[in-house]
């Protein structure tokens, strides 16, 4: 099975929610934060015909772009890297001492659904940009019946710099709070679907992020 640069920007990307995971038989991958606040999904166009897991993600992240074709051949308690005649014998981490890297079996709902619009990928990097040059601790998602807006502020102290992007029309009324680490997705155009049940889901042409917004979100 041959990997690319494609393939290790999900995984390293993937590594920023989670150090260790563990890669389930298919092409889809999956992991979630420490914080169990975001669930991130992919469908690779490989397939991996093995379960294992890896324990510090990065590492082996690292240890693939040593080479610039990677091959992996899977074994019972390894997995090869190769290339040419050059390889290395990666080991599995036992995956019953990941017991906290395991998915949960029940999948969030995000039927109840509250709001749908798009996000591209300039905006989301503008947002980025300026919640770094304001120091702000989180951006929210916000229609008030009219139109929907997304802003980078402080929910905490309203006497605080606010930013804002008009993002078009609705008849919804809403306020969707995330924390900043939510904006660690990849930067891809998303379309997002907001659910009553307090879940967001942002939907890429790489990588699919359901994030749990703040307790203090609301929704009519």
């Amino acid at each position: 099975m041959k990997i690319d640069d494609k393939i290790i920007e999900i995984l390293k990307n993937f590594s920023e929610l989670n150090p260790s995971i563990i890669i389930n038989e298919g092409n889809k991958l999956e992991t979630f934060s420490l914080s169990k606040t975001i669930l991130a999904q992919s469908i690779l166009p490989v397939v991996f015909d093995k379960k294992f897991a890896i324990y510090d993600l990065k590492r082996f992240i690292q240890t693939l772009k040593v080479f610039k074709s990677p091959e992996l051949i899977f074994g019972d308690k390894y997995v090869t890297i190769k290339e040419d005649n050059r390889s290395v014998n990666y080991m599995y981490a036992e995956e019953r001492t990941m017991t906290k890297n395991k998915l949960p079996d029940e999948k969030p709902d995000i039927t109840d659904l509250q709001v749908e619009f798009n996000l591209t990928a300039n905006t989301l990097s503008e947002i980025e940009k300026i919640i770094a040059v304001l120091g702000v601790p989180n951006f929210v998602i916000e229609g008030d019946g009219k139109n929907i807006t997304i802003r980078a502020e402080n929910v905490k102290n309203p006497t605080t710099d606010t930013y804002y992007v008009d993002l078009g029309p609705t008849d919804k009324t809403f306020k969707a709070i995330f924390e900043i680490t939510a904006l660690g997705m990849l930067k891809d155009d998303y379309n997002i679907k907001i659910c009553s049940s307090g879940l967001a889901k942002f939907t890429g042409n790489k990588v699919t992020y359901i994030i749990a917004c703040d307790y203090k979100s609301k929704f009519w």
